[in-house]
């Protein structure tokens, strides 16, 4: 699996990445009240990453939880163990997950989906994920997404300048939604930083007007020359990928500044 790629220098940078690229109360409170829905008395759950936050929840009573993670520095540097007494993690990939067929009851995942090429690699994750649980099992996943109308980079620079985004990370997002020209295409992380530089070429100056701390608006020099892309479907792309696997059962937006783009849903598996 993959060691000292993108996501081996992702880890050790995870302490920068803020919400809500990270999850918030909101959208953990969100992933414990659908999980609750499951209905196996001992569920046997599938962590996809190993995000503190969601590790860390309050699992179902009696949930065995394994994570899956394809980077063995994202499991050395992120995961932290869980809030259940029978957790386990191994370094698998989503597209062909190390399980049985039928062999779990949940699924929960945040952000997972970015990391795929649409449709095709986001296809075999999907039938990944269905050949795993159990009929009816539930898959409950936080989407990043775009919106239905597109907005332009200038639009995301003008409100940066003006004060009226909340958090740096909320940028990021915005930025690289609004300069993927479409799901299919992504969006390089090197272009993300290549228009943030031209466009803010004093990150001091600018961390100093918002009063952000520098070291979380210098995160984004990560980005730097990275061929990583990522995608970010609209809800639409998302439903219309997942129909012939999954039935939509619920969604919960959060009420956050940007809530519509981090929706949390939950399908069933058909």
């Amino acid at each position: 699996m993959e060691k000292n790629s993108h996501w081996g220098r992702a880890a050790r940078q995870w302490h920068y990445v803020g919400q809500p690229l990270k999850p918030t109360p909101d959208d953990i409170q969100a992933l414990e009240n659908l999980a609750k829905r499951v209905r196996a008395p001992q569920p046997r759950a599938l962590l996809l990453g190993v995000t503190r936050e969601i590790a860390a929840m309050k699992w179902p009573e009696g949930t065995h939880l394994l994570a899956v993670d394809r980077s063995f520095d994202m499991i050395e540097f992120a995961w932290a163990g869980a809030n259940v007494a029978d957790a386990k993690v191994v370094c698998g990939d989503w597209c062909d997950l190390p399980l049985a067929d039928n062999s779990r009851d949940l699924i929960v995942g945040d952000g997972c989906m970015l990391v795929f090429d649409y449709p095709a690699s986001f296809e075999r994750a999907l039938q990944s994920f269905h050949r795993v649980l159990v009929p009816g099992g539930l898959l409950s996943h936080r989407f990043f997404l775009s919106p239905e109308k597109k907005e332009s980079p200038d639009t995301v620079f003008d409100d940066l300048r003006a004060g009226r985004i909340g958090s740096f990370h909320l940028f990021k997002w915005r930025l690289a939604m609004a300069l993927q020209p479409s799901v299919e295409e992504g969006v390089r992380l090197g272009d993300v930083w290549s228009n943030w530089h031209d466009a803010i070429p004093d990150a001091k100056r600018l961390s100093e007007k918002l009063n952000w701390p520098l070291e979380t608006v210098t995160s984004i020099d990560f980005y730097r020359d990275s061929d990583t892309r990522f995608i970010y479907p609209t809800l639409a792309e998302v439903q219309s990928a997942v129909l012939p696997y999954f039935k939509e059962l619920e969604r919960h937006v959060p009420e956050y500044e940007g809530g519509e783009r981090f929706q949390t849903i939950l399908f069933e598996a058909l």
